[in-house]
C-alpha cells in the first residue's frame, strides 16, 4: 500500500515563484507608469486651479496678478506637491494675459539629490497659443530626458518658471 503525500515538491515550489516572478516583473512596471501619469495629472490639476483663481482676480480686480499670495481669496490655497510660477504678460493687440507653470517630483525616489521632475506650462486668456499646445497645456521640461519641449517664448525657459 503506498502512502498519501502531504506538501508540495521543491519542484512545483520553484515553478509558482517563478510564474509569481514574472507576473510582478510585468505589473511592477505598469504600475509605476500608471502612478507618474496620476502625478502629472495632478499636477496640471493644481495648474488649472490656479488658472481659474487667476481669472477670478481677474474679474474682481481688472487685471492679473504676478503673486500667488494673491490668489488665496480666489481659491488657490497652495499644493505641497507642486511648486508653481506665474506671470503676466502684455501681447500687442490681445492685451493682458498669464501663464502658469508647475514642476512636481513625478517619480518619488527616496533620493533627494535625483528627483525626476516634469514641469508643465498652461497659457492662459490673452496669451498666444503654441502649436504644440493641447488645450492651453505645454510640457516645458522632461527631466528624465533632459529635454525643453518648448522655446518658443522668452519667459519659458525651466531655470525661469520651473524653479
Amino acid at each position: 500500500m503506498r502512502q498519501m503525500r502531504l506538501g508540495y515538491t521543491l519542484i512545483e515550489v520553484m515553478i509558482v515563484v517563478a510564474i509569481i516572478g514574472v507576473m510582478a516583473s510585468v505589473a511592477i512596471p505598469a504600475f509605476d507608469q500608471y502612478t507618474k501619469k496620476a502625478r502629472i495629472e495632478n499636477l496640471k490639476s493644481v495648474i488649472l486651479t490656479v488658472a481659474a483663481a487667476q481669472d477670478r482676480f481677474f474679474a474682481a480686480r481688472g487685471r492679473y496678478t504676478n503673486t500667488l499670495t494673491d490668489l488665496a481669496q480666489y481659491g488657490f490655497k497652495g499644493s505641497a506637491e507642486a511648486k508653481i510660477s506665474i506671470g503676466v504678460q502684455i501681447t500687442l493687440n490681445m492685451g493682458q494675459g498669464y501663464w502658469v507653470a508647475g514642476s512636481a517630483d513625478i517619480d518619488k525616489t527616496l533620493l533627494p539629490a535625483d528627483p525626476y521632475n516634469e514641469c508643465w506650462l498652461f497659457f492662459g486668456r490673452n496669451m498666444p497659443q503654441p502649436p504644440a499646445s493641447q488645450g492651453g497645456f505645454v510640457r516645458l521640461w522632461d527631466d528624465l530626458t533632459n529635454a525643453n519641449d518648448f522655446t518658443g517664448q522668452s519667459f519659458a525657459d525651466k531655470d525661469t518658471v520651473c524653479k
